[in-house]
């Protein structure tokens, strides 16, 4: 079975962003998480609250362009007397940020920001973590991976047991 595909004549008219967005839930099943679609404005998440009818509970910036991707880390972790569900987000530009939400957790910036090289132009395609949550892997459009591994504290005691 052959998997290519021939090139069209209108190659000039396909465009390397993606129009469409990947959304998710978290583990517990309390939060979606919904990419904005423009491109022009700051890029942002809005977080919706499925024990507040789902209304926008939270908001996220993305690091830097529109952003594709949004995937929960498949654990809880207890953070600071709260727990909080941890999450990734994957830009058109090839950044990834990781981020936390929960009652009464509040945070300024990301647990941690992975920018592009400079000279990249890498859209982030999926981004998936393993069932210990402790590795985040990241794929991009033009097929590079991306693979981030996390010590065994840095979001909290974890929770979810295996």
């Amino acid at each position: 079975m052959s998997l290519t595909c021939p090139i069209s004549a209108d190659h000039a008219k396909i465009s390397s962003k993606r129009d469409d967005r990947k959304i998710d839930w978290s583990p517990d099943y309390r939060y979606v998480l919904l990419p904005s679609l423009d491109d022009k404005i700051v890029p942002f998440v809005c977080a919706l609250d499925r024990q507040k009818d789902f209304k926008v509970c939270k908001t996220f910036m993305g690091p830097f362009s529109s952003i594709n991707c949004v995937k929960f880390n498949p654990n809880l972790y207890a953070n600071k007397e709260t727990v909080i569900n941890v999450f990734a987000l994957g830009d058109n530009d090839g950044n990834i940020s990781i981020w936390g939400i929960g009652d009464n957790y509040t945070a300024r910036k990301p647990f941690f920001l992975f920018k592009s090289h400079p000279n990249g132009n890498e859209l982030i395609e999926d981004i998936c973590w393993n069932a210990e949550g402790n590795m985040l892997v990241a794929t991009t459009l033009k097929k590079y991976i991306f693979v981030a591994l996390f010590g065994p504290s840095v979001f909290g005691e974890r929770l979810t047991s295996l």
